[in-house]
């Protein structure tokens, strides 16, 4: 035997209703505006990460380009005074690039910094064609580190200018990808 059961609605007052809507809404305002609030911050930190780092490596290359400058001068009896103060005022600033490479990374451009420093190095011992030719491709290699980590869409493994080139030794077959050289 079965008993009847009535089923009433239940009455729900509306203060409740309207308090838990408007609690609801607080709480996933709240979540929303946390989530934004941390995707903003993390997309400035990036912004402000790319842009320092582009700063040391426009540095980075300056003074090692500078270096390179440095050592490519032969010392003379009249070019010895200003060389030695240009290597004193070298010495005294090169070591900031250095170290923004290193602190604000990543490890492979800090990797791709030190390899042409090294060759660099390997260069002055040996003073060598095959060095020099290392410390152009070192060069490259770092541009091509830094690019990769900036994003660059200008910079790629592929080349058709030898690295070494000098504006005046670069021809017209140069920039049209002419292979024959």
């Amino acid at each position: 035997m079965m008993i009847p059961i009535e089923i009433q609605p239940s009455v729900t007052d509306p203060l409740i209703v309207a308090v838990v809507s408007v609690f609801l809404t607080l709480i996933v305002g709240a979540i929303i505006g946390l989530v934004t609030a941390l995707l903003a911050r993390k997309g400035e930190h990036t912004k402000w990460l790319r842009e320092r780092r582009y700063d040391a490596y426009v540095a980075f290359m300056v003074d090692m380009n500078t270096l390179s400058d440095l050592i490519s001068t032969k010392p003379t009896a009249t070019n010895a005074r200003k060389l030695l103060d240009r290597i004193t005022d070298y010495t005294e600033t090169a070591s900031a690039a250095f170290e923004a490479v290193s602190l604000l990374g990543p490890r492979k451009v800090n990797n791709a910094g030190q390899k042409w420093l090294w060759a660099i190095t390997d260069y002055l011992k040996t003073k060598s064609e095959p060095a020099a030719a290392a410390v152009a491709e070192a060069r490259w290699q770092f541009l091509v580190v830094a690019g990769a980590v900036l994003s660059s869409k200008n910079v790629t493994t592929e080349r058709t200018i030898r690295p070494g080139m000098l504006p005046a030794e670069i021809s017209a077959a140069d920039l049209v990808g002419d292979s024959t050289n």
